[in-house]
């Protein structure tokens, strides 16, 4: 979800996929979506840049359907983090590349905080410790067949990933 309105790069590609896809707008603390309507929630680069990590987090188990998976990038709280994302890429002129103030490092999450967050809202954490990129990479584009579209990536994305443990609003696995 974007607080603002999809441009056409997203669509057109969807479009040229023949994917169908229903894009919408809106912020991480209210979707626009029922409850368990979705297989699929993704979180990419919005935790750090939000008030509320639990109103984020609690809107991604809302949407997802009971074994529905919760991805999520974000950025750990460590020195290094601080060094190079607030200091290098964000406050020294000489090295800056973002515009300075994006990033809060006292916004960032800690694993163990994101652990916290996940559990009071029934999501459990699955797969390897510390993925690789390249790791990712070769689970998140397989071989395909002659023909297959993108709708088999969906499918075959095996990523760590974050679980609905346990049904929610009377709904069975």
């Amino acid at each position: 979800m974007t607080p603002r309105p999809v441009r056409s790069p997203p669509l057109k590609h969807a479009v040229g996929a023949g994917l169908a896809i229903d894009y919408r707008t809106g912020v991480g603390e209210h979707l626009p979506a029922d409850d368990a309507c979705a297989n699929i929630a993704y979180r990419v680069d919005v935790v750090e840049h939000v008030a509320d990590v639990s109103a984020v987090v609690a809107e991604a188990a809302r949407v997802l359907t009971p074994g529905g998976l919760f991805l999520l990038d974000t950025i750990n709280r460590t020195m290094i983090s601080k060094l190079v994302l607030i200091k290098l890429c964000q406050d020294w002129p000489m090295t800056a590349w973002v515009p300075p103030g994006l990033h809060d490092w006292n916004q960032f999450i800690t694993p163990a905080e994101l652990r916290d967050v996940l559990a009071r809202h029934q999501l459990r954490e699955e797969g390897p410790d510390r993925p690789r990129a390249r790791d990712l990479a070769a689970r998140a584009h397989p071989p395909r067949a002659p023909g297959e579209r993108g709708q088999a990536l969906l499918r075959r994305i095996r990523p760590p990933l974050l679980r609905r443990s346990t049904p929610r609003h009377g709904i069975g696995p």
